[in-house]
C-alpha cells in the first residue's frame, strides 16, 4: 500500500508542504509514496498531472490530500487504474463520506436536527 499526495505546484517532484511531515514520516518508516500534479488534474492536464507517476503494478493507493468533488475523484480514479494503481476508497465510498445528504442516513440518530438546501 502507498499513499497518494498532490505535489507542489512548483515543484511537481515534491508533495505540497502542507503533507511534507507526513512524507518524512512515512519516509523514516521506509513507506512508499507517490504524486500527482493536483491542480493539472482538475485543468484536465492528465499527462501534467501523472507525469513522475511510475507505472504501478496493482498496487492500492490510499490518497491523502486535497477534497476532490465526485467526478474529480471519479476521474482520479480512473486514470491510476489505467496506470496500474487501485485507490483504496473507491468513488462512490469516497462521495458519501464528503456529502452529508447522502451520509446522512446512516447518523440520524447521532446527530442535532439537521437540515440543508440543495442550490445549483
Amino acid at each position: 500500500m502507498h499513499i497518494l499526495f498532490p505535489s507542489f505546484a512548483d515543484a511537481l517532484r515534491e508533495p505540497d508542504p502542507e503533507f511534507w511531515r507526513e512524507r518524512d514520516a512515512l519516509d523514516s518508516l521506509g513507506l512508499p509514496w507517490r504524486l500527482f500534479a493536483f491542480e493539472a488534474l482538475l485543468d484536465g492536464d492528465l499527462e501534467k498531472a501523472f507525469r513522475y507517476l511510475v507505472p504501478g503494478k496493482g498496487e492500492t493507493l490510499v490518497y491523502r490530500g486535497w477534497i476532490l468533488k465526485e467526478s474529480e475523484h471519479a476521474l482520479l480514479q480512473a486514470q491510476l487504474a489505467s496506470r496500474g494503481y487501485r485507490l483504496w476508497v473507491e468513488t462512490p465510498t469516497y462521495a458519501e463520506t464528503q456529502y452529508l445528504p447522502l451520509y446522512f442516513e446512516r447518523i440520524r440518530e447521532l446527530t442535532p436536527p439537521t437540515i440543508w438546501t440543495n442550490r445549483t
